[in-house]
């Protein structure tokens, strides 16, 4: 999931297209409909190409037992979806 300035939360597996809309907005085509966003189509792409590639890594991670190691990636995943991230001191 990842979430935009106005608070729109999207998932970010589901989108299949990025591109300018009308009005200066940015149109976010996913398989669940059609979403307007405030940030750039680049803004945009940049959020969904950070969350597939963090994703991976957390996958990739967990599935060889290493959850400790994957912290950082659940971090990114959280901050991406707008969500608190825990302090790890």
């Amino acid at each position: 999931m990842i979430k935009m300035k106005d608070g729109i939360i999207i998932d970010a597996e589901k989108i299949v297209a990025i591109s300018q809309g009308d009005s200066g907005f940015t149109q976010i085509d996913t398989v669940c409909g059609v979403f307007f966003a405030t940030e750039s189509p680049e803004e945009v792409a940049r959020k969904v190409l950070e969350y597939r590639l963090t994703l991976e890594r957390y996958r990739a991670k967990t599935a060889n037992g290493k959850w400790g190691s994957s912290v950082f990636e659940q971090d990114i995943l959280k901050e991406l979806a707008g969500l608190e991230v825990e302090s790890h001191e």
